[in-house]
């Protein structure tokens, strides 16, 4: 680890992996001696990795934090737990009703990496439920939202030639229910005017588990696709990242979507990667 970034960052950095190696544990236990608790609750909070960061805590280092954040950590913890078993019930009901209709779905962020990466749905933090499907299919999809109570109403209210319009510059149209649960509904992977992304979302497009149980390279990509097209602002990402890495160990494939612009995407990623970790 770098030591030009700050104390709280670091232990932040550390407390967020879902698992801590014994000089990982003996890192943090220094680190949290001379840190302001105050700094490291704002960064927990700007990258929303408190349930991991509360686990370990949990696990190893209760008598080092005051009682107050240790309590803040846990209702929060729960509070995600909470969530994501709802959005895991959703996600099924779609599953169903979606695969019934013969419309292919695919999620993907979210509920998916909680599984393949943290194998623990309550350890990720996910505030929404991201779903992919063809652009052919929005109407049957939209309905059957709708059936469920999620509705787009902003998006509802335009014309063809609006949506039109609408399709141009956005990749995603937002659904909530009265609860407040959000389904972003991905019609492209990417906004249309960036190619780069066309190799991945053919290969993403038809899947048809709830969620995918494999690792694959072209997923990878696109965690360094969206983590640098979003700057990097949640620290979560680059955990996704990070895990994603290990578990792919040496079996990323040499294609070509890591080549020209899209490498840029990737070697950014790795790079500040190897700052933090």
């Amino acid at each position: 680890m770098h030591y030009n970034i700050s104390v709280e960052l670091q232990a932040v950095a550390l407390l967020s992996l879902p698992q801590l190696s014994i000089d990982e544990v003996d890192t943090t236990a220094s680190l949290l001696k001379k840190l302001d608790f105050e700094h490291l609750q704002a960064l927990i909070n700007q990258h929303r990795t408190h349930p991991c960061v509360y686990k370990n805590i949990r696990q190893h280092f209760t008598k080092q934090v005051p009682s107050s954040f240790l309590l803040s950590l846990k209702n929060r913890y729960i509070k995600n737990m909470t969530r994501n078993t709802k959005q895991l019930g959703i996600c099924a009901k779609l599953n169903q009703l979606f695969q019934d209709n013969n419309i292919s779905i695919h999620f993907f962020k979210g509920l998916s990496l909680s599984k393949i990466l943290y194998h623990d749905i309550a350890l990720r933090n996910n505030n929404d439920i991201d779903v992919l499907i063809s652009k052919s299919d929005l109407g049957q999809a939209n309905r059957i939202l709708n059936s469920m109570g999620f509705y787009a109403h902003e998006f509802d209210a335009l014309d063809n030639e609006w949506r039109n319009a609408y399709f141009k510059v956005h990749k995603d149209i937002g659904y909530t229910n009265q609860e407040g649960v959000l389904i972003e509904l991905h019609l492209e992977l990417s906004i249309p005017i960036i190619a780069e992304m066309s190799i991945y979302q053919k290969e993403l497009q038809y899947r048809d588990k709830l969620f995918q149980t494999t690792l694959s390279s072209d997923e990878l990509f696109y965690l360094c696709w969206h983590g640098s097209h979003s700057l990097f602002h949640r620290l979560k990402w680059l955990i996704d990242l990070k895990l994603y890495c290990q578990k792919l160990e040496k079996k990323i494939d040499d294609s070509s979507y890591f080549s020209g612009n899209s490498r840029r995407n990737v070697v950014c990623s790795l790079y500040l990667l190897a700052k933090l970790y």
